[in-house]
């Protein structure tokens, strides 16, 4: 059920897809002037043009380039009576419009992320095999909040804990409990009986968090490497996906 929720959705973006690039293409169609331009023959271009971009092959290159424009050429002139010179300014022109009109939809693929959670650092809220979609263009953050950042030791490895302190406070861990600017941190989304192990005690700069796994006993946190800069946060939590999704998301 799950793949083919998945290829209907590519289906129907490929064919979005397909609509904005035929649109683009009328509308540099009618800029350059060619006869009686419509839709259906710009839709018919660019399907055409995109099997034979397939068939020859996209990763090859300047040369492969070429001759998608020459296969993109050869169907134009089927439908239009046009110099290659003039085809050419057509085909530059209907990818910029293209990509003006397809920033919408690129968006949300370029903000939002999935990601795997891995471990049991985040119990009770995320178990380990969990997937969640982190939003990659935060840039506030409030305490509470669940974020996915890199660990300040290792620029492959990557963390997901919760914003506990904020830039310019000062941080003490003393007797299991959080203390912020010398108040004692209620944390209602931990167990009651749940403590904070260790201690720590330092003052955070102007671009720099403090966090920690909710299972406290089990997570290695800003108590161990310290605080996080934000430049190594890549994005805040935001939603929960079905387990089953999981297997879909490769692990980090």
């Amino acid at each position: 059920m799950i793949k083919i929720i998945f290829i209907t959705a590519a289906l129907v973006l490929l064919a979005i897809s397909i609509l904005l690039w035929a649109l683009a293409l009328l509308l540099s169609s009618r800029l350059f002037k060619l006869e009686n331009p419509t839709y259906k023959k710009s839709a018919k271009i660019i399907f055409l043009t995109l099997i034979a971009n397939v068939i020859i092959g996209i990763p090859l290159g300047i040369i492969i380039k070429g001759l998608v424009f020459f296969a993109f050429y050869y169907f134009l002139k089927r439908y239009y009576e046009v110099r290659w010179l003039k085809s050419l300014g057509v085909y530059t022109t209907h990818v910029v419009i293209a990509v003006l009109l397809s920033l919408p939809f690129l968006f949300p693929l370029y903000s939002v992320s999935p990601w795997q959670v891995m471990g049991e650092a985040m119990l009770t809220v995320y178990n380990n095999g969990d997937s969640v979609l982190i939003y990659k263009l935060a840039e506030d953050f409030s305490r509470g909040d669940i974020i996915v950042f890199r660990s300040p030791n290792n620029e492959k490895e990557f963390f997901i804990k919760r914003v506990i302190g904020l830039p310019g406070e000062e941080i003490k861990i003393s007797g299991g409990e959080v203390i912020i600017d010398g108040k004692i941190l209620r944390e209602s989304y931990l167990p009651a009986e749940a403590e904070t192990p260790g201690y720590y005690n330092a003052k955070l700069e102007k671009d720099e968090y403090f966090v920690l796994g909710d299972n406290r006993l089990q997570s290695r946190d800003s108590r161990s490497f310290g605080s996080i800069k934000q430049s190594f946060i890549k994005g805040k939590v935001f939603y929960k996906l079905p387990r089953k999704f999981g297997k879909f998301i490769p692990k980090k």
